[in-house]
């Protein structure tokens, strides 16, 4: 964490910067009327400075840490130098008082939060792609011994194919999350005509008990279908349109699927982009 920058952006500081709005009071009459005013500059300030006029920038550092969710991946200390390098820079740096600071302390609470689990993000995602495609000191491991099992009796679909009484070879009784028509449709049509195929599932997405998925950098990947070839070996489909094939998330979803097909020793394939009409190659 002390390896990222702390300074806010040019769209972060202006959020502290701007006082913005008018100051006014609001009172009852002995009449039971309502009466308002504003406050003329010089008392509003005072009366800004009252709030603040107790607190420390370690106070203020103090309350950010402790307003701030834990994170499993940041130590304290490491997130103390990083609150203490913010503040420290906008009140050394960039010409905020540190009043101005504790009167916006839930903004900047925002803009900790923000940045920290962007932070977060970006180093998660480095971690996960030196694990994978470092220099092999980290083991991925694809076994019989570490796998999934889909249950026979649990298969909690949000929705039914209307069809699926079309379909012999899927090992549930009806296709869970298909709609009866479109590319997906005849890619599972596809798959269940195919004479190498003894079944198939159709993945449910999100579903993390219950169907079969790869950690990617940021999320889970949760491939359209898995099938149980007759020579005993797993065939994984990704279905992709020509629009998406390319794009980054498609790029680390085929990469680390083609990783988990090597590491299988030939027992797992991975077929990353279906095409309708295109014979799926299983050598």
């Amino acid at each position: 964490m002390n390896s990222f920058d702390a300074r806010l952006t040019i769209e972060q500081f202006s959020t502290l910067s701007g006082e913005g709005g008018q100051f006014g009071e609001i009172d009852i009459s002995k009449e039971g009327q309502i009466r308002s005013k504003f406050i003329p500059d010089l008392n509003r300030q005072l009366k800004l400075i009252e709030v603040v006029e107790n607190w420390t920038d370690s106070q203020l550092i103090h309350w950010l840490d402790s307003n701030l969710p834990y994170f499993i991946e940041l130590t304290s200390v490491e997130k103390e130098i990083f609150l203490t390098a913010m503040v420290g820079d906008l009140l050394d740096n960039r010409g905020i008082n540190l009043s101005q600071l504790v009167r916006k302390k839930y903004e900047l609470r925002k803009i900790a939060e923000e940045k920290t689990k962007g932070y977060r993000q970006e180093a998660r995602k480095k971690v996960h792609q030196e694990m994978l495609f470092g220099d092999g000191k980290t083991e991925f491991i694809v076994s019989p011994e570490r796998c999934f099992t889909y249950q026979p009796d649990q298969y909690p679909a949000r929705f039914m194919c209307t069809v699926s009484d079309s379909f012999s070879k899927h090992y549930y009784p009806k296709v869970g999350g298909l709609d009866d028509k479109g590319e997906e449709f005849q890619c599972a049509q596809f798959l269940d005509q195919m004479e190498e195929i003894e079944f198939w599932v159709r993945n449910l997405d999100r579903h993390e008990r219950f169907s079969f998925w790869l950690q990617t950098a940021t999320d889970k990947f949760y491939p359209d279908f898995v099938c149980k070839l007759k020579d005993g070996r797993y065939l994984v489909v990704e279905y992709k349109g020509a629009d998406r094939w390319s794009n980054d998330d498609s790029r680390e979803k085929r990469r680390l699927g083609e990783l988990w097909a090597l590491k299988s020793g030939e027992r797992c394939l991975l077929c990353p982009r279906a095409r309708i009409g295109v014979q799926l190659k299983l050598q």
